[in-house]
């Protein structure tokens, strides 16, 4: 009994390490059966492009297991390592259906990418117009600023400029003051020596006259 334990842990292990994939050649129908050869019961009918698991050979038959875990025994003869043509157009067809659809998916993603480079290229434009309005402003504004400064500078300098010109105008006004009374005082002077001189020649010539007379001069008249 216990041998007989042994021999079949060997037989499965033996069986799982020669597992492999096989596929019923194409255009074929076969039948799965319970042994070798035709007298054993049919399990199943496998179609062409069934994959099969094999667990083990025994000359021209082999012992395979189905995708529903159904273990029967074929003839190695009818499986191929492949899967047949029509099989491999499916995949085919199928990876290239799969394929079409991540270049659509990605020239979906490159178009968008392309409209979105597009909207930020458009914002940044219109960022640079409108810094540039800006700074237009803030130029015009910094003028505008200015501009009371200006003023106030010179109309400060035109208060200084009305201030020197009163202080010029007070200058001349006294020089010229000073000028009427010196012309005064010399015109008084010269009417005083006027007038001096009159009473003096008022005073003189008459007593000069007498004289004259006292003394025997000739009368001057």
């Amino acid at each position: 009994m216990r041998y007989f334990v042994l021999t079949a842990l060997l037989l499965l292990a033996a069986g799982s390490s020669f597992a492999e994939t096989r596929y019923v050649s194409d255009e074929l129908t076969i039948t799965l059966r319970a042994g070798q050869g035709n007298s054993y019961k049919i399990l199943q009918t496998l179609r062409s492009g069934e994959q099969l698991q094999v667990l083990e050979q025994d000359g021209d038959f082999v012992r395979v297991r189905t995708n529903r875990d159904l273990e029967g025994w074929v003839r190695s003869r009818y499986l191929a390592a492949e899967p047949i043509s029509r099989m491999r157009l499916a995949a085919a067809e199928k990876k290239l259906a799969r394929l079409e659809g991540e270049t659509r998916s990605l020239r979906e993603k490159a178009n968008a990418l392309q409209e979105e480079r597009n909207r930020l290229r458009d914002k940044l434009r219109g960022t640079e117009t409108a810094k540039t309005s800006l700074e237009k402003e803030a130029a015009e504004l910094k003028e505008i600023a200015a501009e009371p400064l200006q003023l106030r500078e010179k109309n400060q300098a035109m208060k200084n400029r009305i201030d020197s010109l009163e202080l010029d105008l007070a200058k001349v006004e006294r020089a010229n003051q000073d000028l009427r009374n010196n012309s005064q005082r010399e015109w008084f002077v010269i009417g005083a020596g006027v007038l001096g001189a009159g009473i003096f020649l008022g005073l003189v010539l008459p007593l000069m006259r007498r004289k004259s007379r006292s003394s025997g001069w000739p009368d001057l008249r």
